[in-house]
């Protein structure tokens, strides 16, 4: 009996730490609406950029939301999250933007030598939305 009371109390005592690590250890999760709506506001007024232009996935959210640049240039997603995300077009099938899924550290680019609106979003998680707006290049 006394043993079965000891064995009772290690497996509490484990399933509490067990609790207390994943409440230390989960990703954060800022919903959409909760985000700061000064990205947004600050991207609708810069004008487009060229080169190489790094972007990222961080906190579930495409870092920036909104990317505008000039065409021929190179957009770099990197993979921020613990959480697998992809880099993938409205459009579905053989779209313009179509990642394999990325791991933490993985990186995506593409180069976008169309002017257009180019909306994306992440298969794995349906509130990660972005957009890249591709102008013409002088």
């Amino acid at each position: 009996m006394k043993k079965s009371l000891i064995i009772g109390i290690i497996a509490a005592i484990v399933i509490v730490l067990i609790i207390i690590g994943y409440n230390i250890y989960k990703p954060a999760y800022i919903p959409p609406s909760q985000q700061s709506q000064t990205e947004s506001a600050a991207s609708a007024n810069t004008p487009p950029q060229e080169g190489v232009i790094e972007a990222s996935m961080e906190n579930f959210a495409f870092v920036p939301a909104e990317i505008k640049i000039k065409a021929g240039t190179i957009v770099i997603w990197t993979n921020n999250d613990n959480s697998p995300h992809t880099v993938s077009s409205d459009s579905g099938g053989k779209a313009e933007l179509n990642s394999i899924t990325l791991s933490q550290g993985d990186k995506y680019n593409h180069t976008f030598a169309r002017v257009g609106t180019f909306n994306y979003h992440c298969n794995y998680h349906n509130t990660m939305k972005g957009k890249v707006v591709v102008e013409e290049s002088p």
